[in-house]
This record gives structure tokens, C-alpha cells and sequence, in this order.
């Protein structure tokens, strides 16, 4: 549940975080129709006309409906790209693996060790 430091607006319980991705609020679409009939109403019709690309925009959050009868929305301001990249894109990791970087990040390397990927092996011939 957010709170609006400004002018004190509380968002309505059914809008959950998603663990994914800390933008991402999304609630049951059965929760939504008894709240807002209206933009459940705008939800659906945009899911029969365009599949699993169905966007609804309100001017503040964008709105998507997925397989699961969930309402996953965000909002506008943190993803303008939300048409090409639903999910919002993280900093790609220094590391080719990224268990090394939470590693490193964690515990200091042994010595003579320059990386905590995995060393290849010699093949004996």
C-alpha cells in the first residue's frame, strides 16, 4: 500500500507489489470490477481486441491484464517505453554470471584469486 507523502492519498489494498519487480502493483481482476467497473470494463474490451498486448492508460498508471486474470499496472512516469519492455530494465551486471556478483559483494575473494566464476579445466590429452 502506497501512501502520497503530499497530499496524504492512500492506494486502495487490493494493489499489490509485485516481488519481480518493485514497480510493478497488481491486484485479481474479480478485486478490480468490484472497485472500479469502469476501468475493468476499458481492461477487458482492449483484451478482446489485442491478445496479451492489451495496454489501458489512464494518464497516470498503464493498466495490463494477463493470462492469469491478474491486473499488473505501472506507472507511466517510470516506464514510458511500456509498449516494447513491460517489465522495467534493470543495470546489467560487471559479471557474465550473476551469483558471482552477489558473491563478490558479500565475501572478500581468496587470495591469488582474481574472479569468483569458475576456473575451466585443463583437459588432459
Amino acid at each position: 500500500m502506497r501512501v502520497c507523502p503530499e497530499c496524504g492519498f492512500v492506494d486502495p489494498v487490493i494493489w499489490r507489489s509485485s516481488i519481480a519487480c518493485r514497480e510493478i502493483d497488481f491486484c485479481n481482476f474479480e478485486d478490480l470490477q468490484a472497485m472500479n467497473v469502469k476501468l475493468a470494463w476499458k481492461i477487458l474490451r482492449e483484451q478482446k481486441k489485442y491478445g496479451t498486448k492489451n495496454f489501458v492508460e489512464d494518464g497516470i498508471y498503464v493498466y495490463h491484464l494477463t493470462k492469469g486474470m491478474f491486473v499488473e499496472r505501472q506507472a507511466i512516469m517510470d516506464n514510458p517505453a511500456y509498449k516494447k519492455h513491460w517489465k522495467i530494465p534493470r543495470e546489467a551486471s560487471p559479471h557474465k554470471d550473476p551469483r558471482g556478483y552477489v558473491q563478490c559483494i558479500h565475501k572478500p575473494l581468496p587470495k591469488g584469486q582474481k574472479t569468483l566464476l569458475p576456473r575451466k579445466k585443463k583437459r588432459r590429452v
